[in-house]
């Protein structure tokens, strides 16, 4: 019975410790050869055409840097692994009637699957998506199709 209170507090103790340490610092993950792949060492995505840092899980990737008539908004990550990632959100596009100046943002429901890591400026990076759209598609544009992500980072001004 001594044995089994032991065992019982023990167990308690250890999931109790676990549990108190902040998911993001529990996620761990593991490259090919079974080394531990630290946190620093995520794939990211950048967010605003490489100005800044990469960032893991992003609610927001702007995709159209010249003009920002087209990005992925509203984004809830299910699965961010090293090699993809899988999101729900918005596809938000500019319609540019009469002309993109004085166009109108529409948001599309989609699926993104974020794919093709590259090392870019000292991060892994995701490069590529495809999206699929989950209700009404955008006019013009496939049901499932492919988005380069943005990929370089800009030196500051």
């Amino acid at each position: 019975m001594k044995r089994l209170a032991i065992a019982f507090v023990t167990s308690v103790f250890l999931l109790g410790g676990l549990a108190a340490v902040p998911a993001q610092a529990r996620s761990t993950s593991w490259d090919i050869q079974g080394n531990f792949t630290a946190e620093a060492q995520r794939t990211k995505v950048y967010r605003l055409c490489g100005y800044r840092k990469p960032v893991a899980r992003p609610h927001r990737v702007l995709l159209a840097c010249g003009d920002g008539n087209g990005s992925y908004t509203h984004l809830r990550w299910q699965k961010w692994e090293r090699r993809h990632a899988v999101a729900f959100g918005d596809l938000t596009l500019n319609d540019c009637i009469p002309f993109c100046a004085r166009g109108t943002l529409h948001d599309y429901s989609v699926r993104i699957h974020a794919f093709r890591v590259r090392k870019i400026g000292g991060h892994r990076v995701f490069t590529r998506s495809a999206y699929v759209f989950l209700g009404r598609k955008a006019p013009n544009m496939p049901r499932r199709g492919r988005i380069a992500l943005p990929s370089f980072p800009l030196s500051r001004p």
